[in-house]
């Protein structure tokens, strides 16, 4: 669903609960999005105006629990563009994932494209060695859309020290990904947004 948003020139705009209370109003009659899944991308487009070399359109997001007089607990979202994600032959890398005991992480990964989009997904170890390996498709209407969140604990071979996750576009549109490792004492939370970069093995 669409919704159309103005700010004006040298203003900035903020927007509480924008699934919630702003999307709300353009989806279907009838749908509480607040009791749906919403788990997904929000998609911002806009017109370049011919200043915005010098004077560039700032988008930031951050997600959260309202706990009432206990105030919020949530995470910063970082925003993504082409120089944030990568296109067939170059891989974006997130380093330290973990999964055990303490610590547990979701890799996310989407497509910035409608191509059928396959990505492959390898957790390498800090020796540089491959732990494991796990692909999956994007835009496979049969199957899938055009994003997925998927566990550590998906790809075989994972140890429980911390790791590299490396994302590879095979075929398809471009994709940018990113890592949430959760402090399963703490709760404490902690985003990697992945980075076109080689590794050097």
């Amino acid at each position: 669903m669409l919704a159309p948003v103005s700010i004006g020139p040298g203003l900035s705009l903020i927007l509480d609960d924008v699934v919630g209370s702003i999307l709300a109003r353009y989806g279907p009659t009838g749908v509480d999005l607040k009791t749906e899944s919403t788990l997904g991308l929000l998609r911002i487009s806009y017109r370049a105006a011919s200043d915005s070399s010098a004077a560039p359109l700032l988008i930031g997001g951050r997600i959260y629990d309202d706990r009432g007089t206990a105030g919020t607990a949530g995470m910063q979202l970082f925003v993504y563009s082409n120089g944030e994600s990568v296109a067939p032959g170059s891989p974006l890398v997130l380093p330290g994932a973990q999964q055990n005991l303490r610590f547990r992480t979701n890799i996310g990964f989407f497509a910035m494209g409608d191509l059928l989009t396959r990505v492959r997904v390898t957790a390498v170890k800090q020796d540089g060695s491959v732990g494991g390996v796990f692909e999956f498709v994007l835009n496979d209407s049969t199957r899938s859309g055009h994003y997925v969140q998927l566990p550590m604990s998906a790809i075989p071979g994972i140890v429980g020290d911390p790791m590299t996750i490396r994302i590879e576009v095979l075929e398809g549109s471009r994709v940018g990904a990113y890592v949430v490792t959760v402090d399963q004492i703490s709760s404490d939370t902690v985003f990697v947004q992945g980075r076109p970069t080689h590794l050097l093995n």
